[in-house]
């Protein structure tokens, strides 16, 4: 759905800001579970605590603290409440100069 890929690309969005010095964003669309995956490396790659808390929070269901919103955030808030308003769920990981995202929908 249209939605899905809008959210998709706020995803890849999210995904650059965690690219501090460069790097590159692999998409993989799986049409048959309805979602894709993104892995985003390069040195020094990390999603913002904040940021990761922010997910974290809206993918339970819970509405975010509007005094935990910093600069750092407001793309995964965005995210989140995206996913949430289209019943879709997104999943963060990191590791060493990288960090992966699921995104199922339905």
């Amino acid at each position: 759905p249209r939605s899905g890929l809008k959210l998709l690309l706020c995803l890849i969005a999210l995904a650059a800001e965690t690219l501090p010095r460069g790097g590159g964003i692999a998409v993989a669309v799986d049409p048959v579970a309805v979602g894709a995956s993104l892995v985003a490396t390069g040195a020094g790659a990390r999603i913002e605590p904040s940021a990761a808390s922010m997910l974290a929070a809206l993918g339970s269901g819970a509405p975010p603290d509007p005094a935990s919103l910093d600069p750092k955030c407001v793309g995964a808030a965005y995210v989140g409440r995206l996913a949430g308003s289209i019943g879709a769920r997104i999943g963060s990981d990191a590791g060493i100069d990288r960090v992966g995202f699921t995104l199922r929908l339905a």
